[in-house]
C-alpha cells in the first residue's frame, strides 16, 4: 500500500487537515476535511430610547392627552353628541378624576382652576396645567360635540331616544314575563294558513299584552303602579288561570323589574344620574357598637 504521508510534499500539519487517517475511515475512502469557521458574535446595538412625553411642547402634550381621553368613539359622549353641550358643561365633563400613566399622571377637577394638572409620575413634579376653557375647546374639537340644541329640539330628541329604549326593554323583558305567565313559545312548524278574518279576531298573546303595558311615559308614578297592578293581575287571573294572590305577586315582580330597567337605561339620558342621592345619615345620629343613638 502506498504511504500517502511519504509521497506528499505537504507538511505533516497540512496532511492532518486534508486527509482522514485509516483508523478514522475504515472503508478506506479519503475525504477532504473542511474546517468549520468559528462563529462570529455580533453585538446588536440597543434600540433608540423613546423620548419622554415630558419633553414635548405643551400644545403637543395636551393634544396627546385629550386624544386618548376624548375620542368621539367613546360611549361617554353619546348624550353630548345627541343633544350638544355648552362650553361650561364641557369644561367640567371630565369630572373629578385621576388618570395614571407610564410617565405622567392626570388630575381633573371641577372646583377651581386649573381644571387639569399634569404631573411627572416618578417625582410628582408638575409638568403643565390646562384651564377650564382649554379643556372645553379640546373636548369639543376632538369628540366633535356640537353646540347645545334648543329646549324644543332637546325635548324632541329625548322623546325619540326614550321610545327607542322603551321598545328595546319591552323586547328584552319578554322572556321574564313569559316565565311568570307560563305561556309557551309559538310553534315554529308550518300551520294551515288562516284567513284574514280569523287572523284579525285572534287576541294577541298574553305576554305581549303585558309587555305593551310596561314602560309607559308615566311608568314611574304611583298612579301608573296602581293601574298596572290591577291590569296585569286581571290578565294573569283570567287569561292564564292563575290564582288571584299569585297573580298579584307576579304582577308586583313584573312592575318592579320594569322600573329597575327603566331607571338603569334612562338615567343617563334624562340626567337623573347626576342628581345628588339622598342618604339616611343625619348629623347627631352617630352610633357606636354597644351605645345608644344620641337623642334628636
Amino acid at each position: 500500500m502506498t504511504n500517502l504521508s511519504a509521497n506528499t510534499n505537504l507538511p505533516q500539519t497540512d496532511q492532518g487537515l486534508l486527509f482522514i487517517t485509516p483508523s478514522e475511515n475504515p472503508a478506506g475512502k479519503s475525504y477532504l476535511a473542511v474546517k468549520k469557521p468559528e462563529p462570529t458574535t455580533t453585538v446588536s446595538s440597543p434600540p433608540p430610547s423613546k423620548p419622554s412625553v415630558t419633553t414635548l411642547p405643551r400644545e403637543e402634550l395636551l393634544e396627546r392627552i385629550f386624544q386618548s381621553n376624548c375620542h368621539h368613539s367613546h360611549r361617554r359622549w353619546e348624550k353630548e353628541l345627541l343633544f350638544g353641550a355648552t362650553d361650561a358643561e364641557l369644561s367640567i365633563s371630565m369630572g373629578n378624576s385621576f388618570h395614571f400613566g407610564e410617565e405622567i399622571n392626570l388630575r381633573f377637577q371641577t372646583n377651581s382652576e386649573p381644571a387639569l394638572t399634569v404631573t411627572y409620575r416618578v417625582f410628582d413634579v408638575e409638568v403643565t396645567t390646562a384651564s377650564f376653557a382649554e379643556v372645553a375647546a379640546y373636548v369639543r374639537r376632538i369628540a366633535q360635540i356640537p353646540e347645545r340644541k334648543s329646549d324644543q329640539e332637546h325635548a324632541q330628541l329625548l322623546a325619540i331616544k326614550l321610545d327607542e329604549i322603551r321598545a328595546e326593554r319591552r323586547q328584552e323583558i319578554t322572556s321574564y314575563v313569559r316565565s311568570l305567565t307560563g305561556e309557551k313559545y309559538h310553534a315554529t312548524a308550518r300551520k294551515k294558513k288562516k284567513g284574514p278574518a280569523e287572523t284579525e279576531n285572534r287576541p294577541p298573546p298574553l305576554t305581549g299584552q303585558i309587555t305593551d303595558l310596561l314602560y309607559a311615559p308615566d311608568c314611574m308614578t304611583e298612579a301608573s303602579d296602581r293601574k298596572l297592578l290591577i291590569k296585569i293581575t286581571r290578565l294573569l287571573n283570567r287569561n292564564a288561570n292563575v290564582e288571584i294572590l299569585k297573580a298579584a305577586e307576579s304582577a308586583v315582580q313584573i312592575i318592579k323589574r320594569a322600573q329597575s330597567d327603566w331607571r338603569c337605561y334612562t338615567a343617563y339620558w334624562t340626567g337623573d344620574d347626576q342628581k345628588p342621592r339622598e342618604t339616611a345619615y343625619k348629623q347627631g345620629k352617630e352610633t357606636t357598637k354597644g351605645s345608644e343613638p344620641a337623642p334628636p
